[in-house]
C-alpha cells in the first residue's frame, strides 16, 4: 500500500500525556504542536518527511546535540531542532519538510528572541 507524502504528513496523534498533540492552522490543516518543547523520533520523521532510520542517524551523529531518553524514547529539545535546521541544512530536503511546522517553529523563535532583546 502506498501513500502520498502529503497524506502521511497529515496523520497526527491525539493529545498525549507528554503534551504533544495537534491543532489546526489558518487553512484548517492539522499541525504538530509540542507544548513542552520536546520531539521524539516519530515527530521529527513526520515533520522532516524522512525515514525513522535517517532521523536516528542524525541523532547518533550528534547533529541535535543533547537528547534525553524518557520512557524508552529519545526526546530532543525544541532548541536543538532549531539549531539543527539552521546549522545542518544539507542534511534534509527543504521541499520534504512540513512547511507550516517549519514556519511556526522558526517564527516563534524569532519573536522570542526579539522579546528578549526588548525587555
Amino acid at each position: 500500500m502506498t501513500h502520498s507524502r502529503k497524506s502521511r504528513r497529515r496523520v497526527h496523534r491525539k493529545p498525549s500525556a507528554e503534551g504533544i498533540g495537534s491543532r489546526r492552522d489558518v487553512d484548517g490543516n492539522q499541525m504538530r504542536v509540542s507544548s513542552i518543547g520536546w520531539y521524539n523520533l516519530d515527530d521529527l520523521r513526520v515533520e522532516f518527511g524522512e525515514t525513522r532510520a535517517r532521523v536516528r542517524n542524525w541523532v547518533q551523529r550528534g547533529l541535535f546535540g543533547r537528547w534525553v531518553a524518557r520512557a524508552g524514547k529519545i526526546r530532543i529539545p525544541q532548541k536543538a531542532v532549531i539549531r539543527f535546521i539552521c546549522y545542518h541544512p544539507a542534511e534534509y530536503k527543504l521541499m520534504k519538510v512540513d512547511q507550516t511546522w517549519l514556519r511556526a517553529l522558526l517564527f516563534a523563535e524569532v519573536v522570542r528572541s526579539a522579546r528578549k532583546r526588548e525587555g
